[in-house]
């Protein structure tokens, strides 16, 4: 008996990166901590302008949106 897995599309360790942010984005929400989420929505933002244009456009605009929230949780304008 042997398992055949699909062929892997893209780059796998790429997968593991944008899992790796959500992870922390998730975090951050968890912990209730605005420059932990800053932090993390500024670099998924500008990755977004990086060498992975395709790959992370989504993610660079949920960094921008996100972005927006954790410096309105920073200044204490919203509690994250």
């Amino acid at each position: 008996m042997s398992i055949e897995g699909k062929e892997v599309k893209g780059k796998p360790w790429l997968n593991g990166f944008l899992g790796f942010l959500g992870f922390l984005g998730f975090q951050a929400f968890i912990l209730h901590n605005p420059w932990q989420l800053f932090f993390f929505c500024f670099f998924a933002f500008f990755s977004h302008f990086k060498h992975f244009r395709e790959e992370l456009k989504y993610l660079g605009f949920l960094g921008l949106f996100g972005l927006i929230i954790a410096i309105l949780g920073v200044a204490g304008v919203i509690k994250v």
